[in-house]
């Protein structure tokens, strides 16, 4: 048995996760689980999976029995509420016991679309804002005088 996990961002705050367990043996394996240590930095805010039945508060997704080269996988949609605590872990039991397969994946949302800041990104107030620009304006001004009378 395998456990691959990815994760494709939504937007800046949200991605989406993905848990696939796969049998690679020659026959059923019964009883499967897969348990999703989803840590504290993230909220789940939905999911669907394609066999079995997930509980979102444990984190265990029952898979039941897994067909011969046969594939199942969960996505779980999740908000990222401290990029520093993202990293999913996954292990998968048959029958309760232990298989060894085990997967992991850091969740990163998309970056903020657009790399130029701002005036609201300066974090000056409203009226604020205006004095700022003017006394730029004005800088700009001076800088281009005292150019001019260096080379004249």
């Amino acid at each position: 048995m395998t456990l691959t996990a990815t994760s494709s961002a939504l937007d800046a705050t949200s991605a989406e996760i993905s848990v696939t367990v796969t049998n690679a043996t020659s026959g059923p394996l019964a009883d499967v689980a897969v348990t999703l240590a989803i840590p504290a930095g993230l909220q789940v805010t939905g999911g669907t999976t394609s066999v079995g039945t997930l509980t979102v508060d444990t984190g265990i997704w029952e898979v039941g029995t897994l067909a011969a080269d046969g594939t199942a996988t969960v996505r779980l949609q999740v908000t990222v509420l401290d990029p520093a605590d993202t990293d999913v872990r996954a292990t998968a039991t048959t029958g309760g016991t232990a298989t060894g397969a085990e997967a992991a994946v850091t969740v990163q949302p998309a970056a903020p679309s657009g790399n130029s800041p701002t005036l609201a990104d300066t974090g000056l107030a409203d009226g604020h804002t205006a004095t700022a620009v003017t006394l730029l304006a004005v800088g700009l001004a001076l800088a281009a005088v005292q150019l001019r009378r260096r080379r004249s």
